[in-house]
């Protein structure tokens, strides 16, 4: 049986959103507007639940200019 791309595998960790406020070190609203944006990548879980997957947030962070 193949494996079903959209799936998430059971080692790809989900970070909730302040998580990556956290991570990224800016505010909540700057964390929203990436997402809504697409600049982000989220997932849906329940109603709800938002979360940002981890090679999402890496993917994020390369494609970010780097520092002069």
């Amino acid at each position: 049986m193949k494996a079903n791309p959209s799936l998430p595998s059971p080692s790809m960790k989900l970070l909730r959103v302040p998580e990556v406020c956290e991570r990224l070190g800016v505010s909540r609203r700057k964390v929203w507007r990436l997402i809504a944006t697409g600049t982000l990548r989220s997932v849906r879980v329940g109603v709800r639940g938002t979360r940002i997957p981890e090679h999402a947030l890496a993917d994020f962070i390369a494609s970010l200019p780097a520092a002069r």
